[in-house]
């Protein structure tokens, strides 16, 4: 028990060593910093997004002749997380394609 108190005293008087530690500079401080919304890539990109929402609202629509590829093609985008571009598109097909089979029952 001694030997405990003497070692605990010896510590606090002691000055304790703690290594520093050598860290690489970050890598991802400078691109973040001279990101800008106004970059003129982004309007590149909105001119893409906008080419290929086109293309995917014509893909749905022409979906619409076969219902089981439509529905495929529907829980495809949702899974995909796109759904929310074509939500009225989506909301219409759905709207008449079970608006119509309950009316056929």
């Amino acid at each position: 028990m001694q030997e405990l108190i003497n070692t605990l005293s010896a510590l606090t008087t002691e000055e304790i060593y703690r290594p520093l530690a050598d860290f690489p500079v970050n890598i991802w401080e400078d691109p973040l910093i001279s990101f800008s919304v106004l970059d003129p890539e982004s309007e590149i990109n909105e001119e893409k997004l906008s080419s290929l929402k086109e293309t995917v609202r014509g893909l749905l629509m022409a979906s619409k002749e076969e219902p089981i590829e439509n529905i495929k093609f529907i829980d495809a985008l949702c899974r995909l997380g796109v759904s929310y571009h074509f939500e009225v598109d989506i909301f219409t097909q759905l709207e008449t394609m079970f608006g119509v089979m309950v009316l056929c029952r």
